[in-house]
């Protein structure tokens, strides 16, 4: 048994949860928002038809958006790694490679080439530039253009040939 910290309550923390109670850890989530969380929660297996074929009881035991209340009672930190003895954020966590070069650059492409404007994702984006050592943005904010000979990591449709969103709706 260990004692688990989960950072982030997003969906691959409730995934994980149920997952991870299966073998007796303590499991702790740290959140920004501790309030919308409950205990006792039911991770539901589909189907490729939707139905439910297998329900996974987890269960947490301490929420909180105190990082010194949890960091001190964990085994386990994820995604973090210990780095000259401090806990620090593992940025080759495969989260933050998908959620920013799967999710959040191809959100910015598409928002990009509508016009509209993307305030909380372009300070996410330059978070994790810092984070990954990867620049993502020019100076105005615009996604840096990738062509199909560019590294496969980059998700943004640009990276397979496509230079707008007409050309991806039929």
């Amino acid at each position: 048994m260990s004692n688990i910290l989960i950072v982030g309550g997003g969906n691959s923390a409730y995934s994980l949860i149920s997952f991870l109670t299966k073998d007796e850890n303590s499991i702790m989530l740290y959140t920004s928002k501790p309030e919308l969380w409950s205990k006792e929660i039911v991770t539901e297996i589909r189907n490729e038809n939707d139905e439910v074929i297998d329900k996974v009881p987890g269960k947490l035991d301490l929420i909180s958006n105190s990082f010194e209340e949890l960091v001190p009672l964990a085994d386990i930190l994820t995604p973090t790694i210990k780095k000259d003895g401090i806990n620090q954020i593992n940025p080759t966590y495969r989260f933050f490679m998908d959620d920013v070069y799967y999710g959040m650059m191809i959100a910015k492409w598409f928002a990009q080439d509508l016009n509209i404007e993307t305030p909380v994702i372009d300070k996410i984006l330059r978070w994790a530039e810092k984070l990954l050592n990867d620049k993502l943005m020019d100076e105005e904010g615009n996604l840096i253009p990738r062509t199909p000979d560019s590294s496969y990591k980059y998700g943004t449709p640009d990276v397979y040939g496509y230079t707008s969103v007409a050309q991806l709706v039929d």
